[in-house]
Order: C-alpha cells, then structure tokens, then sequence
C-alpha cells in the first residue's frame, strides 16, 4: 500500500513466505493475528496464532491486549477482513502492522504448517 503522506502511519502487504520468515525468524516479537470467525479458525488455522474476529463490536478493546511493540501479521481467508483489521491497528495505535497477501487460502495452499 502507497504511503501519500509520510506522518500517517500504513501497513505493510506481504507475502504468505514473507509471513512464514517474518513468524520463524521472530516468533517472540511477532503476532500472528487471525481476523476470520470461530467458526473458520477451528477448521484450521496458522500455529500459534490468536484469533478475533474483526467483526466484532469489541475487536480495538480485544485487539488492545497485544503488545505494541510487537510486529502483528494479520490475515483472513483471502485478504479483504485483513485490510479493514490492518487499518483498525494502525488507528489504535500499533505501528509494525503486515497483512498477509492472499491470506489462510494461500497459506494453505503453499502447504505451510496449520493447526
């Protein structure tokens, strides 16, 4: 995503090998957030991912128990939940904001290890 002005703070789009980098060389300073529905979560999900479901009415006041020095790797099933997290992260104040590009589909496809 084009950052048009430098003080407004943007997520960054990334790729599911990026993520699976990004979740391997870091796994202590990283969250990997799930964006979907219970629902979707339980039928699989990345390993050691936490799940909230964008959504939902209290998803800032959840979302709120994340570290915000933490990187956050977002996603959904394919990428249009990530976004509207993504945007909701960064207006609550995170900064190291990633939306995983293709999201759960791509990840799966790709044969990536799932829960």
């Amino acid at each position: 995503m084009v950052n048009m002005n430098e003080n407004v703070p943007n997520y960054k789009d990334i790729t599911v090998d990026q993520a699976r980098d990004m979740i391997l060389d870091n796994n202590d300073s990283t969250v990997v957030l799930d964006v979907r529905n219970p629902d979707e979560y339980a039928k699989g999900h990345i390993k050691y991912s936490m799940n909230i479901n964008v959504y939902l009415y209290d998803f800032k006041q959840r979302a709120a128990s994340i570290p915000k020095d933490k990187s956050i790797i977002v996603h959904c099933e394919h990428g249009a939940r990530s976004k509207i997290a993504s945007n909701i992260l960064l207006m609550c104040g995170f900064r190291k904001v990633y939306n995983m590009l293709g999201g759960f589909d791509e990840w799966k496809k790709r044969k990536f290890k799932m829960e």
